[in-house]
């Protein structure tokens, strides 16, 4: 596994980054709602029900599926959120930029909604790539996998694992034959790829002293492990091929092509 970490890959693989706190809560659905609403729409002007048909809060409550699920998006300029009566997320509404920029715009808006009194204990917190590459990396990447002696070579291939990286874990999807229909900035849907999803996550974070209050270094800490992982993916002759840049580098304006 190689410890090269370039500030810059080019093209840049990242089609979502995405902050997603779970979590309890003792206010009925509709309040936590209407709380978490009026914290987010100044910043977040843009809204649409995800929801036709709200959901009951026994049925939400019986079904994890459910009762982490967004009802509502918001939307700005750069930035796209997600609101369920017991979840949160941020994510990028576009090109993906710097991670400067995109940390303080995912932390201020988990600093509106810590304000907006709704969360309770919290469940899981974790931060979430996905890469989309053209063609099928399996070969490229420092993963080894068969089947009866014989070698996977990638050919409708799906993969999941979680391995420990403490306080966290590491979540690693790889999908092979992928086509991106729907994504910004677009993408061909007709060109087949990789895609390679890193969600690095906490569950339990009630086990440490002022979570929430120290919620930006947690988000920080989600980024750090998320970035050694997916390089220490990449096997060398494939990153070499990606015009890897190393060393500090000017802040890039947004929708400039990054790693983070």
């Amino acid at each position: 596994m190689s410890a090269r970490r370039p500030v810059l890959i080019n093209p840049c693989p990242i089609i979502d980054a995405t902050a997603e706190l779970r979590f309890e809560s003792s206010l009925p659905a509709a309040v936590a709602l209407g709380l978490g609403y009026k914290a987010l729409v100044e910043s977040f002007p843009a809204v649409a029900p995800l929801q036709t048909i709200p959901l009951p809060d026994e049925l939400r409550k019986a079904n994890p599926v459910l009762l982490y699920q967004a009802q509502y998006r918001f939307e700005s300029e750069y930035f796209v959120a997600l609101l369920g009566p017991n979840m949160f997320a941020v994510g990028v509404n576009g090109a993906y930029t710097r991670w400067p920029v995109i940390s303080k715009g995912f932390a201020a808006a988990l600093e509106r909604i810590k304000g907006a009194g709704i969360i309770g204990l919290p469940q899981r917190f974790g931060l979430k790539y996905t890469n989309f590459f053209p063609g099928n990396i399996l070969p490229m990447l420092n993963v080894e996998l068969g089947i009866a002696g014989a070698e996977i070579t990638g050919e409708e291939t799906f993969l999941r694992a979680t391995i420990p990286s403490p306080p966290l874990k590491i979540q690693i999807q790889l999908a092979t034959d992928a086509k991106i229909t729907a994504s910004k900035p677009p993408i061909d849907p007709t060109i087949s790829g990789t895609l390679l999803t890193v969600d690095s996550f906490i569950e339990q974070p009630w086990h440490h002293e002022n979570f929430l209050r120290d919620l930006p270094e947690h988000l920080e800490l989600a980024h750090t492990k998320e970035k050694e992982v997916f390089f220490e993916l990449l096997k060398d002759e494939f990153l070499d091929t990606l015009n890897p840049e190393f060393g500090d580098a000017t802040p890039a304006p947004v929708g400039a092509d990054t790693v983070g």
